[in-house]
């Protein structure tokens, strides 16, 4: 499976740590697979197998960066993309997913 890119996001942590960038569904599984912290609801279960999918060419980079971004709305993390806010880019990214 190769990895596919998508626009990038910067996931702000709550508590002092670094800024996480991400900006491909290997890294966003990635993060979902080690790095989440948060609680493993739909939202999340749903993100894993988008980004899994995404990489086996059954979704779109961007549905599962959608689906990504709807794990970390679920789960509270603060994330960044330019200079938009949170919702400004999960509106975006939803738009896309629409078109």
């Amino acid at each position: 499976m190769d990895d596919v890119p998508f626009q990038p996001l910067v996931l702000r942590p709550a508590r002092r740590g670094k800024p996480r960038h991400v900006s491909s569904v290997g890294q966003a599984l990635a993060y979902l697979k080690n790095d989440w912290t948060h609680k493993k609801g739909p939202a999340c279960l749903r993100a894993k197998l988008t980004c899994t999918g995404a990489l086996e060419g059954h979704f779109s980079p961007v549905e599962a960066r959608a689906a990504f971004l709807d794990a970390l709305l679920d789960a509270g993390i603060r994330v960044e993309e330019g200079n938009t806010t949170f919702m400004e880019t999960l509106t975006n990214t939803l738009r896309a997913v629409r078109e």
